[in-house]
């Protein structure tokens, strides 16, 4: 498969030991409540590199960053724009799950990264992720 990115952005993919406790990140989302086709972004740090939900083996980054509907599958960025995860995921009233409120947490990029490998090929998801308009939300 041959892409051509000329006519499109792209963002660099970060690594999961690039990512470390307190580290500046920022999410880029398209929530429920805009009312326009721009991003919104929010910032915040990452609170926790390997939370564990009870009775589930994945593991996923915490952060602090405002998390609102329509957020998830955006992006969770360091400070240099590397991309390290992909938001799925917050958890607001009382202790649900056990977890503090307003616990928002992202799917690892290496964990990301295999899966974009199994269904787009190795050599597509190596490094670069396209960044694609919007879907309409009418």
């Amino acid at each position: 498969m041959k892409i051509d990115l000329q006519d499109h952005d792209v963002v660099r993919l970060g690594t999961n030991e690039a990512a470390e406790a307190g580290a500046q990140v920022a999410l880029v989302g398209f929530p429920e409540f805009n009312d326009s086709s721009s991003a919104t972004i929010t910032t915040g740090v990452i609170s926790n590199i390997s939370r564990r939900l009870p009775d589930e083996k994945e593991v996923y980054f915490q952060t602090d960053a405002a998390t609102n509907g329509g957020n998830s599958g955006g992006p969770l960025c360091l400070s240099n724009g590397q991309v390290i995860g992909v938001i799925v995921a917050k958890y607001t009233g009382g202790r649900a799950k056990n977890l503090p409120e307003n616990t928002n947490l992202a799917i690892r990029i290496d964990d990301v990264r295999k899966f974009l490998s199994q269904e787009l090929g190795k050599d597509y998801a190596e490094t670069h992720i396209v960044l694609d308009e919007p879907q309409d939300k009418d």
